[in-house]
């Protein structure tokens, strides 16, 4: 079974200029994905599509096939759907995928053993995909109400869940299927569309599982990006950097070396 990793970056960021190059607890932001996924036991590939030559470099010298994607002229209104598909194909063109992990590199806090869980309970279960939440309790939700705003939730127990990043395991043939009608739709029509199956109660029920608390990261401001590293140094790394992920993927050389092609 053939499964890899893709992930989607480009240099066009808007809230935080270059962030997935920014530095992140000693690393480019996006180098931390790169890793994560070569340290899985599970993931055989670890795929990259960009439009920005600095990434691509980090991307190849971090072990990651590197897909140059088109300057395409609405980048900063389409969805992600659009290079997704264009990554896989390049992957499938290379032979058959049976899953893949699609991940962002700006949600980068994951513990060594993560990537391989997901991928496992893929494989368990008779689903085209799983995805990732994290479980949320005493939840309050308010929604703008005119000038003020309205509560829509309040729930104590741990019933409602925060989907990570967008991160999930899916079958490739499956998932470009599913979206070719989306491909070239903008993210605010997705959003939209979304929106409406949600108040519908049409989303159709999708396998998961589940993140700590603290694993919720954004990094599109500078306060968010600080507070990320923070909870990375605080809860994962501790001190001894990559070499978390390093030794999880091989403990004898992970201790001795550090070692990017893993």
């Amino acid at each position: 079974m053939r499964t890899i990793a893709t992930l989607i970056v480009r240099g066009g960021s808007k809230r935080l200029p270059r962030k997935n190059v920014r530095d992140f607890c000693g690393l480019p932001l996006m180098a931390w994905t790169i890793i994560q996924a070569k340290s899985s036991h599970l993931i055989d590939e670890v795929w990259i599509s960009t439009d920005d030559l600095e990434m691509a470099d980090i991307g190849r010298d971090f072990g990651a096939n590197v897909v140059m994607r088109p300057d395409w002229p609405d980048a900063d209104t389409v969805s992600g759907s659009r290079p997704t598909a264009h990554i896989l194909n390049a992957a499938l063109a290379e032979g058959p995928v049976d899953c893949f992990v699609g991940t962002l590199v700006t949600q980068p806090l994951r513990k060594p053993d993560d990537f391989d869980r997901l991928v496992t309970k893929f494989y368990e279960v008779e689903a085209p995909a799983v995805t990732v939440m994290i479980p949320r309790r005493e939840t309050v939700f308010y929604e703008a109400s005119g000038d003020g705003v309205q509560m829509t939730i309040f729930d104590k127990g741990y019933n409602y869940f925060e989907q990570v990043g967008g991160t999930g395991a899916t079958d490739p043939v499956w998932w470009l299927e599913q979206s070719k009608e989306m491909v070239d739709e903008s993210d605010a029509v997705i959003d939209a569309m979304a929106t409406k199956l949600a108040r519908e109660r049409k989303t159709p029920a999708v396998p998961y599982i589940t993140f700590d608390m603290w694993q919720h990261a954004d990094t599109d401001t500078l306060d968010e990006f600080d507070v990320a590293a923070l909870n990375m140094e605080h809860f994962i790394l501790k001190g001894r950097g990559a070499h978390v992920y390093y030794e999880y993927a091989d403990p004898y050389r992970g201790a001795v070396g550090n070692w990017r092609q893993l």
